[in-house]
Protein backbone atom coordinates (compact mmCIF):
# COMPACT_ATOMS: atom_id res chain seq x y z
CA UNK A 1 0.00 0.00 0.00
CA UNK A 2 1.24 3.55 -0.68
CA UNK A 3 -0.38 6.72 0.98
CA UNK A 4 2.67 8.85 -0.42
CA UNK A 5 3.74 9.35 3.57
CA UNK A 6 6.74 10.90 4.37
CA UNK A 7 9.44 10.20 6.99
CA UNK A 8 12.80 11.57 8.20
CA UNK A 9 16.11 9.89 8.36
CA UNK A 10 18.86 12.11 9.25
CA UNK A 11 21.45 12.28 6.84
CA UNK A 12 24.45 10.90 8.62
CA UNK A 13 22.23 7.44 8.57
CA UNK A 14 21.87 7.39 4.80
CA UNK A 15 23.51 5.98 2.44
CA UNK A 16 26.61 8.01 1.78
CA UNK A 17 25.83 7.93 -2.18
CA UNK A 18 22.75 8.16 -3.60
CA UNK A 19 23.99 6.68 -7.08
CA UNK A 20 24.67 3.43 -5.06
CA UNK A 21 21.80 3.37 -2.68
CA UNK A 22 19.39 1.30 -4.41
CA UNK A 23 18.64 -1.85 -2.82
CA UNK A 24 20.23 -0.79 0.31
CA UNK A 25 18.69 -0.61 3.98
CA UNK A 26 17.23 2.13 5.83
CA UNK A 27 16.03 2.07 9.47
CA UNK A 28 13.51 4.31 11.23
CA UNK A 29 13.78 4.40 14.84
CA UNK A 30 12.01 6.17 17.75
CA UNK A 31 9.63 8.15 16.93
CA UNK A 32 9.78 7.62 13.29
CA UNK A 33 9.44 4.11 14.14
CA UNK A 34 6.39 4.71 16.45
CA UNK A 35 4.39 6.90 13.63
CA UNK A 36 4.56 4.43 10.85
CA UNK A 37 3.83 1.51 13.34
CA UNK A 38 1.18 2.59 15.79
CA UNK A 39 -0.33 5.29 14.77
CA UNK A 40 -0.55 4.59 10.65
CA UNK A 41 -0.64 1.10 11.46
CA UNK A 42 1.82 0.37 8.48
CA UNK A 43 2.65 -3.23 7.70
CA UNK A 44 5.49 -4.89 5.67
CA UNK A 45 5.47 -4.52 1.79
CA UNK A 46 3.91 -0.81 1.90
CA UNK A 47 5.50 1.88 -0.35
CA UNK A 48 6.49 5.23 2.08
CA UNK A 49 8.69 7.96 1.49
CA UNK A 50 11.78 8.94 3.28
CA UNK A 51 13.60 12.78 3.50
CA UNK A 52 16.81 13.28 4.81
CA UNK A 53 16.61 16.82 4.58
CA UNK A 54 19.48 17.55 2.35
CA UNK A 55 17.65 17.31 -1.00
CA UNK A 56 16.92 13.76 -1.13
CA UNK A 57 14.26 11.26 -1.22
CA UNK A 58 14.56 7.24 -0.84
CA UNK A 59 11.54 5.89 -2.20
CA UNK A 60 11.35 2.45 0.00
CA UNK A 61 9.24 -0.50 0.58
CA UNK A 62 9.10 -1.90 4.42
CA UNK A 63 10.76 -4.92 4.63
CA UNK A 64 9.93 -5.70 8.00
CA UNK A 65 8.73 -3.93 11.40
CA UNK A 66 10.63 -5.12 14.30
CA UNK A 67 9.46 -3.61 18.04
CA UNK A 68 12.01 -1.08 18.52
CA UNK A 69 12.29 -0.06 14.73
CA UNK A 70 11.24 -0.48 10.94
CA UNK A 71 13.78 -2.45 8.45
CA UNK A 72 12.93 -0.29 4.66
CA UNK A 73 14.44 -1.35 1.49
CA UNK A 74 15.25 1.73 -1.17
CA UNK A 75 13.98 1.48 -4.37
CA UNK A 76 14.71 4.29 -5.77
CA UNK A 77 16.17 7.98 -5.26
CA UNK A 78 14.95 11.17 -6.19
CA UNK A 79 16.90 14.48 -6.16
CA UNK A 80 15.46 17.55 -5.14
CA UNK A 81 11.66 16.47 -4.81
CA UNK A 82 9.18 19.16 -4.01
CA UNK A 83 11.71 21.89 -4.16
CA UNK A 84 11.38 25.12 -6.08
CA UNK A 85 14.38 26.72 -8.35
CA UNK A 86 14.06 29.89 -7.38
CA UNK A 87 15.56 30.16 -3.89
CA UNK A 88 13.84 32.44 -1.19
CA UNK A 89 15.37 33.27 1.91
CA UNK A 90 12.94 35.14 4.16
CA UNK A 91 14.15 37.81 6.93
CA UNK A 92 11.47 37.76 9.35
CA UNK A 93 10.88 40.65 11.99
CA UNK A 94 9.88 38.19 14.97
CA UNK A 95 5.78 38.79 16.20
CA UNK A 96 4.37 37.18 19.01
CA UNK A 97 6.16 33.35 19.54
CA UNK A 98 2.90 31.59 18.98
CA UNK A 99 2.49 33.75 15.64
CA UNK A 100 5.91 33.35 14.55
CA UNK A 101 5.54 29.52 14.88
CA UNK A 102 2.50 29.53 12.57
CA UNK A 103 4.64 31.38 10.25
CA UNK A 104 7.71 28.78 10.29
CA UNK A 105 4.55 25.89 9.38
CA UNK A 106 3.57 28.25 6.51
CA UNK A 107 6.90 29.27 5.17
CA UNK A 108 8.01 26.27 4.43
CA UNK A 109 5.00 24.87 2.80
CA UNK A 110 5.41 27.89 0.56
CA UNK A 111 8.97 26.64 -0.53
CA UNK A 112 11.03 28.86 0.87
CA UNK A 113 14.55 27.99 1.40
CA UNK A 114 16.35 29.91 4.58
CA UNK A 115 14.61 31.81 7.24
CA UNK A 116 16.52 34.38 9.31
CA UNK A 117 14.64 35.78 12.44
CA UNK A 118 15.42 39.60 12.41
CA UNK A 119 15.75 42.37 14.97
CA UNK A 120 14.46 45.56 13.65
CA UNK A 121 14.49 49.22 15.56
CA UNK A 122 10.29 48.54 16.29
CA UNK A 123 10.79 44.71 17.10
CA UNK A 124 9.39 43.56 20.31
CA UNK A 125 11.34 40.80 21.10
CA UNK A 126 11.82 38.43 24.19
CA UNK A 127 15.29 36.65 24.03
CA UNK A 128 14.92 34.36 27.10
CA UNK A 129 11.68 32.83 25.03
CA UNK A 130 13.53 32.19 21.56
CA UNK A 131 12.75 28.64 21.09
CA UNK A 132 15.04 27.34 18.24
CA UNK A 133 15.05 23.63 19.32
CA UNK A 134 11.18 23.56 19.68
CA UNK A 135 11.40 25.95 15.96
CA UNK A 136 13.85 23.11 14.19
CA UNK A 137 10.96 20.63 15.43
CA UNK A 138 7.96 22.65 13.62
CA UNK A 139 10.20 22.74 10.43
CA UNK A 140 10.99 19.00 9.86
CA UNK A 141 7.19 18.45 10.36
CA UNK A 142 6.27 20.63 8.17
CA UNK A 143 8.99 19.43 5.52
CA UNK A 144 7.56 15.82 5.63
CA UNK A 145 3.97 16.79 5.91
CA UNK A 146 4.35 19.02 2.25
CA UNK A 147 6.46 16.50 0.70
CA UNK A 148 9.98 18.40 0.52
CA UNK A 149 13.09 17.14 0.13
CA UNK A 150 14.99 20.00 1.71
CA UNK A 151 14.94 21.09 5.14
CA UNK A 152 15.31 25.19 5.24
CA UNK A 153 17.70 26.30 7.17
CA UNK A 154 16.83 28.15 10.40
CA UNK A 155 19.45 31.08 11.17
CA UNK A 156 20.14 32.77 14.97
CA UNK A 157 18.79 36.09 15.62
CA UNK A 158 20.64 38.78 13.24
CA UNK A 159 20.00 42.20 13.59
CA UNK A 160 18.85 44.81 10.49
CA UNK A 161 22.72 45.70 9.91
CA UNK A 162 23.77 41.96 9.92
CA UNK A 163 21.36 41.09 7.55
CA UNK A 164 21.61 43.96 5.02
CA UNK A 165 25.33 43.12 4.94
CA UNK A 166 24.67 40.03 3.83
CA UNK A 167 23.17 41.39 0.50
CA UNK A 168 25.54 40.60 -1.82
CA UNK A 169 25.08 36.81 -1.27
CA UNK A 170 22.06 36.98 -3.68
CA UNK A 171 20.73 37.77 -6.98
CA UNK A 172 18.23 40.11 -5.94
CA UNK A 173 16.51 41.64 -2.79
CA UNK A 174 13.52 42.53 -1.72
CA UNK A 175 11.55 44.67 1.23
CA UNK A 176 7.95 44.65 2.13
CA UNK A 177 6.60 47.69 3.70
CA UNK A 178 3.99 50.31 3.47
CA UNK A 179 3.67 52.84 1.79
CA UNK A 180 6.61 52.63 -0.45
CA UNK A 181 8.96 55.73 -0.23
CA UNK A 182 9.09 57.95 -2.53
CA UNK A 183 12.91 57.29 -4.13
CA UNK A 184 12.46 53.64 -3.66
CA UNK A 185 12.47 50.87 -6.47
CA UNK A 186 9.15 49.47 -6.61
CA UNK A 187 8.79 45.67 -8.32
CA UNK A 188 4.97 43.94 -8.72
CA UNK A 189 4.61 40.86 -10.22
CA UNK A 190 3.77 42.62 -13.44
CA UNK A 191 7.46 43.61 -13.39
CA UNK A 192 10.28 42.48 -16.11
CA UNK A 193 11.50 38.78 -14.67
CA UNK A 194 15.14 38.81 -14.39
CA UNK A 195 16.70 35.74 -14.41
CA UNK A 196 17.84 35.54 -10.65
CA UNK A 197 18.12 32.42 -8.89
CA UNK A 198 18.35 33.56 -5.62
CA UNK A 199 16.46 36.47 -3.27
CA UNK A 200 16.24 37.92 0.18
CA UNK A 201 13.17 39.08 0.86
CA UNK A 202 13.10 41.72 4.32
CA UNK A 203 9.56 41.26 6.40
CA UNK A 204 9.47 44.16 9.22
CA UNK A 205 7.69 43.87 12.28
CA UNK A 206 3.87 44.94 13.28
CA UNK A 207 5.34 49.20 13.84
CA UNK A 208 7.04 48.92 10.30
CA UNK A 209 10.32 49.38 9.53
CA UNK A 210 11.88 52.88 10.80
CA UNK A 211 12.92 55.47 8.10
CA UNK A 212 16.66 54.94 8.86
CA UNK A 213 16.08 51.27 8.45
CA UNK A 214 14.43 52.19 5.09
CA UNK A 215 17.24 54.42 3.51
CA UNK A 216 19.60 51.80 4.20
CA UNK A 217 17.03 49.30 2.13
CA UNK A 218 17.65 51.76 -0.10
CA UNK A 219 20.68 52.60 -0.38
CA UNK A 220 21.40 49.30 -0.77
CA UNK A 221 19.29 48.68 -3.91
CA UNK A 222 16.49 46.86 -2.18
CA UNK A 223 13.23 46.38 -4.68
CA UNK A 224 10.41 47.51 -3.01
CA UNK A 225 7.03 44.93 -2.67
CA UNK A 226 3.53 46.38 -3.21
CA UNK A 227 1.34 43.71 -1.43
CA UNK A 228 -2.47 44.89 -2.02
CA UNK A 229 -4.41 47.65 -0.65
CA UNK A 230 -4.91 45.98 2.92
CA UNK A 231 -2.67 45.96 5.68
CA UNK A 232 -1.25 42.46 6.38
CA UNK A 233 0.04 41.10 9.79
CA UNK A 234 3.96 40.38 9.63
CA UNK A 235 4.24 37.04 9.18
CA UNK A 236 0.96 37.40 6.55
CA UNK A 237 3.14 39.55 4.59
CA UNK A 238 6.18 37.32 4.51
CA UNK A 239 3.96 34.41 3.35
CA UNK A 240 2.40 36.42 0.52
CA UNK A 241 5.43 38.13 -0.46
CA UNK A 242 7.31 35.13 -0.71
CA UNK A 243 4.38 33.70 -2.41
CA UNK A 244 4.50 35.94 -5.13
CA UNK A 245 8.11 36.05 -5.32
CA UNK A 246 8.20 31.97 -5.92
CA UNK A 247 5.64 32.40 -8.59
CA UNK A 248 6.78 34.42 -10.92
CA UNK A 249 10.70 33.94 -10.54
CA UNK A 250 10.45 30.04 -10.04
CA UNK A 251 11.59 28.57 -13.64
CA UNK A 252 10.49 24.72 -12.97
Amino acid sequence: MSRNEFFYVSPSQCPLEHENAIGQPLLLRDEEHRHLFKVLRHQAGDQIFVTSGDGRTFDCEISAIEKQRSILTIQNVIMEMGEPQFKVTIAQAIPKLNRFEWFLEKAVEIGASEIWPMQTQYTELFPNKLKSERWQKILLAAMKQCGRSQLPAMQELRTFEEILSATNQFDITFIAHAPVPGNAITWSSQAEIPQVKSALLLIGPEGGFSEDELEKAIASGYRFLHLGPTRLRSETAGLVAAALLLNQLDNR
